[in-house]
């Protein structure tokens, strides 16, 4: 609350740093973007080969997200 108060008063928001993705909860739709390197979406493609998809993978599954293959 003393945040909000803070920014309504004008006063800059202190910079953080996020916190670090805990592997198990959905990360946002931000992480799932066309170019964009992301944890979940190694652990996504993992489960992508592991239900057959492999044939759509060039290399295999890693951070970042490309358009899959034919």
């Amino acid at each position: 609350m003393k945040a909000v108060e803070s920014y309504m008063a004008g006063k800059k928001p202190e910079t953080s740093t996020p916190a670090k993705w805990d592997g198990k909860s959905f990360p946002g739709r931000s992480a799932f973007q066309m170019g964009k390197s992301h944890p979940a979406v190694t652990l996504m493609g993992k489960r992508l080969v592991a239900h057959g998809f492999d044939k759509h993978y060039k290399v295999g599954p890693g951070p970042t997200l490309n358009k899959l293959e034919n």
